[in-house]
């Protein structure tokens, strides 16, 4: 069940991911729903990990990267990746912390 639910949510992932590319260029709301959507599940722990995977940021880097195809969504799109960036740094610095505290 927990296999099914994870492809589920990649594919949810994935179609948000489309709204923010280059393929929608007509609907500015859709692009600012899944903007939405996609930044609330970078601070949940149960989404988090299918965002932060290497496919799915590979997709989000090359959406990035359209930069002239996709001027509409750009600014979403550089926005969410770098709320995951700055999540990830966060998480290190935790871990960074929790290692010293323990070796102490």
């Amino acid at each position: 069940m927990k296999d099914v639910l994870n492809a589920k949510g990649k594919m949810i992932v994935d179609s948000l991911l489309e709204q923010l590319g280059p393929k929608n260029q007509n609907d500015i709301h859709k692009a600012l729903n899944a903007s939405t959507v996609l930044l609330e599940f970078v601070d949940n722990p149960n989404v988090s990990p299918i965002i932060t995977n290497g496919d799915t940021l590979k997709k989000l880097v090359q959406i990035c990267c359209q930069t002239e195809n996709n001027k509409q969504n750009l600014p979403y799109a550089l926005g969410l990746l770098s709320a995951i960036i700055n999540c990830i740094v966060e998480h290190e610095k935790e871990v960074a912390k929790e290692k010293k505290e323990d070796f102490f």
